[in-house]
């Protein structure tokens, strides 16, 4: 993915300056994490427009006006392999006038790789305690082609020694380096007998730069040897005098250090012109051995980087052609295998051929930061979202300088902190850097949660009216179907043929629509729920008394009064309420003389 990126981002203007470092993400996916330098002068968002429409041609809802600022540009990348069939690109680009090395952080906490989650994962808050430790030691040693064509090369590293030296000065680091030509045959000689030897371990930065660039207090790298053998003379180091008892002080590794391997080459790990030689080790006999010397020594104490001939390389990083760079290479290339493997930082030779100093600086800047920051002894409980996070130191802590605020210390890799999201580790720089061990360091920062087992994703745009769930990581039916509640509004006043509250319908989850529920909301006496209308229909289930008829407009028994008015006795009227009869007032009209007697319902009294 990395490969094939760099190529469609050089289709809009050249590419320089290239690293990339494999890692695995906070969620378990193979990753790369890239940096690139890309040439161009049209505005800020055209480019970040044009980089999108190679990536997805046709691609719509693009940046609209102009940023106000141009290239050329500072980019920055993560490339996450999910599955077969999925693959995941994170480009952060700024102009390259507004990038600092050490103050810049935007670029990294949008693709650094610790703000990439899978839709559906949730984040939480961590605040963790660490205790100030004793400075790590890291040991590095650079192994340099040291054949003819290697010259303007090593004086390239020797150009950019100043700054690279400068860097790993001010990290909070305890650092030494040490180099020897790419011939594992000599490993145990020293360079004062052979110019191809062992060049004994120093923090002199004179020394150092002498090694690329003749005039020196040390001899220069040789250019007329043969030694191209990268990683077997890295193997060799180990073996014959990293864990020899014949070797001490600035002659070998020291044991509480950590080991890094610069390697220098623009021909692939190869006896001359030969991949195949059966004396040789294949990739997987490197990479078992590496991986048992980091078994030993722990996961930390070993790491590999290479500035490597990277042209003509396939899609899949490692192979392709076999005579690029003007030498020959391997397919798959076996130092670049190496050095993915162990999850290093590679930068390509190539560049350096092309423009010098102005591309080396960025690889060699990368490179020192990631093995830096790789050995750090500040490993956090989980993977932070790198913008979340902030810092403090006791504030009886001693540290290198005045220039920081123990409270709330900076991100900064001038006076303050950084995080490195491939290896989940913090170290300090410059004044920041605490100089006693056992005070208190509080982080706090957010974290995500890996709650989707898909690799490929899930589905979230949702068919209405259905609602994605971070808590269910699916779609699910929302509490009301989606609103348009078909329920009616009962007041008192309004007659419903219903239970006085009841509702009719419910919200079926597994359906996400509105149903009736089995009574229709609760249906009163006589009455049964037609659940296709929802509606309580009047069914006669009673059999009325004498005198009473079963009426469908009440749904219940009632006064029969036809019945009754038919049959109605002398003087009496039906009294509807009683269901019977009762006597009419004055008995129906009683004569003069006469008077109503009510119990009899007769007119009494007068002449007979």
């Amino acid at each position: 993915e990395e490969t094939a990126a760099k190529t469609l981002l050089g289709q809009l203007g050249s590419v320089t300056g290239a690293t990339a470092q494999t890692f695995t993400t906070w969620d378990g996916f193979a990753a790369s994490h890239a940096y690139y330098n890309q040439a161009g002068n049209n505005d800020l968002k055209t480019r970040a427009n044009e980089i999108v429409g190679k990536f997805l041609p046709g691609a719509t809802d693009l940046l609209s006006g102009a940023a106000g600022v141009n290239g050329p540009y500072r980019i920055e990348a993560t490339y996450v392999r999910r599955s077969a069939s999925r693959s995941i690109v994170v480009i952060a680009i700024m102009p390259a006038a507004s990038f600092d090395q050490n103050e810049t952080f935007e670029l990294a906490d949008v693709a650094g790789g610790s703000a990439l989650a899978q839709f559906g994962d949730t984040t939480s808050a961590k605040c963790q305690l660490f205790k100030t430790d004793e400075t790590p030691k890291i040991d590095f040693v650079w192994i340099v082609d040291c054949s003819g064509s290697m010259s303007s090369y090593q004086n390239a590293v020797g150009t950019a020694g100043t700054q690279f030296l400068a860097q790993l000065e001010n990290a909070n680091i305890d650092w030494r380096m040490a180099g020897m030509c790419a011939n594992p045959n000599v490993v145990t000689q020293a360079v004062t007998s052979n110019r191809e030897g062992f060049r004994e371990f120093t923090t002199n930065e004179a020394t150092i730069k002498s090694w690329f660039q003749s005039g020196g207090p040390s001899p220069a790298f040789y250019t007329s040897g043969s030694g191209e053998r990268v990683l077997h003379t890295a193997k060799a180091l180990i073996q014959q005098r990293f864990t020899s008892p014949n070797f001490s002080g600035a002659q070998t590794i020291r044991a509480d250090a950590a080991l890094v391997f610069l390697l220098l080459g623009d021909a692939d790990d190869q006896y001359p012109g030969n991949c195949s030689s059966n004396s040789y080790d294949t990739v997987a006999q490197l990479n078992s051995f590496f991986d048992n010397y980091k078994g030993t020594q722990g996961a930390s104490k070993l790491q590999m980087h290479g500035i490597l001939c990277m042209q003509g390389l396939s899609s899949d990083g490692i192979t392709g052609s076999t005579s690029s760079c003007g030498e020959s290479q391997c397919s798959p290339h076996r130092a670049i295998s190496v050095v993915n493997h162990l999850g290093g930082v590679k930068g390509n030779i190539y560049e350096v051929q092309n423009l010098g100093t102005t591309a080396l600086t960025p690889i060699l800047t990368n490179i020192m930061s990631a093995a830096t920051s790789g050995t750090s002894t500040y490993t956090t409980e989980h993977a932070p979202i790198a913008a979340t996070m902030k810092l403090a130191i006791d504030p009886s802590t001693q540290i290198y300088g005045a220039s920081c605020n123990k409270n709330d210390v900076q991100r900064s890799r001038s006076n303050g902190f950084d995080y490195d999201g491939t290896t989940q580790r913090i170290l300090f720089y410059g004044d920041c850097r605490p100089r006693q061990a056992g005070k208190d360091i509080a982080i706090s920062y957010r974290y995500w949660n890996d709650i989707t087992s898909d690799p490929n994703g899930v589905d979230e745009n949702c068919t209405a009216p259905l609602e994605w769930s971070v808590e269910q990581n699916n779609c699910v039916c929302p509490s009301d179907c989606g609103g348009n509640d078909p329920n009616p509004v009962v007041t008192p006043q309004s007659f419903q043929p219903r239970a006085a509250l009841g509702t009719p319908y419910y919200c079926d989850a597994k359906t996400c629509a509105w149903t009736c529920t089995a009574d229709c909301g609760g249906c009163p006496a006589n009455y049964q729920c037609n659940t296709a209308s929802c509606d309580c229909h009047c069914v006669q289930t009673i059999t009325c008394g004498p005198g009473r008829v079963f009426d469908p407009a009440s749904c219940d028994c009632v006064c029969d009064v036809a019945t009754l008015a038919a049959n109605i006795p002398e003087n009496y009227q039906v009294d509807e309420s009683l269901c019977g009869y009762t006597c009419q007032p004055n008995c129906g009209g009683c004569t003069d003389g006469t008077s109503c007697n009510q119990s009899l319902c007769v007119c009494t009294g007068g002449f007979n």
